[in-house]
């Protein structure tokens, strides 16, 4: 089976040692474990085959680390971070972009 050519509901989500993937019907998940997010482009479609997207933003997660699930929308600063990855999803997630 070909993997998926649609890229710009993938994130990688990194920790010291650690590593999470995830899409995004889980940004909440993804901002609860995430110190840093990877945001990635589409890859696209060319006449010599599939190209990749790749890595187009890291965000970094300046939210206290003792987040928790019930508590992480009463976090300063939560909205501002969902709401960049959700633009960045729906507005600039498209290759060369």
């Amino acid at each position: 089976m070909p993997p998926p050519r649609d890229f710009r509901h993938v994130y990688l989500v990194l920790h010291p040692g650690r590593s999470y993937g995830g899409s995004t019907q889980q940004n909440n998940k993804i901002i609860l474990l995430a110190d840093r997010i990877l945001l990635m482009s589409n890859g696209s479609e060319r006449p010599n085959g599939y190209t990749p997207g790749g890595i187009a933003e890291t965000v970094v997660n300046t939210l206290p680390r003792e987040r928790t699930r019930a508590g992480l929308h009463h976090l300063g600063g939560y909205y501002e971070l969902r709401n960049h990855i959700v633009d960045f999803l729906v507005t600039r997630a498209k290759a060369g972009h």
